[in-house]
C-alpha cells in the first residue's frame, strides 16, 4: 500500500509540474498559436492527473516483476507515452486545426514520452525488487 501512496504522490507532483513548465512557460507561446491554450485551467488538469495517479500505479503494481526495476519502468512508461499520447496527440490533431502537424507532433509528444518514461522510471524505483524473505 505505500508504494501505491508514494507512486500516487510522485506521478501527481512531477506531472503537474511537467505539465505547467511545458505548457505554460517553456512553450506557451507555440500553445497559444495553436488554440488549444488560450488561458490555462490547471483545476481541470490537476484534476485529470489525479484521476492518473489513482489508476497508474495499480497497473504498474500488476506489471511489474521486480527482476529489473529500471528496465521495467522504462517499459511501462512507453508503453503508456503509446497508448495515452494516441490520445493526447493524434486523436487530438483529427479535431483541432493544430497548423503543421509535424510541429505539433513534436512538440505534444515529446511532452509524453518525457512524462511517461520519467513516471516509468520512478514507479520502477519506487516498487523496485522485491523483498526476500529472511532465511
Amino acid at each position: 500500500m505505500k508504494k501505491l501512496v508514494l507512486s500516487s504522490l510522485e506521478y501527481t507532483v512531477v506531472a503537474f509540474v511537467l505539465a505547467m513548465l511545458w505548457h505554460v512557460v517553456l512553450f506557451k507561446k507555440y500553445y497559444v498559436s495553436t488554440g488549444m491554450l488560450e488561458e490555462p485551467k490547471p483545476l481541470f488538469g490537476l484534476a485529470s492527473i489525479i484521476i492518473q495517479a489513482l489508476i497508474l500505479p495499480a497497473l504498474y503494481s500488476a506489471y511489474h516483476k521486480g527482476v529489473r526495476p529500471a528496465a521495467e519502468g522504462l517499459g511501462f512508461g512507453l508503453l503508456l507515452a503509446a497508448l495515452l499520447g494516441s490520445f493526447g496527440v493524434v486523436e487530438a490533431a483529427s479535431r483541432y486545426d493544430l497548423g503543421p502537424l509535424p510541429r505539433w507532433f513534436a512538440y505534444e509528444g515529446s511532452f509524453f514520452v518525457a512524462l511517461y518514461v520519467l513516471t516509468g522510471l520512478a514507479f520502477g524505483m519506487i516498487f523496485g525488487r522485491p523483498r526476500r524473505a529472511a532465511g
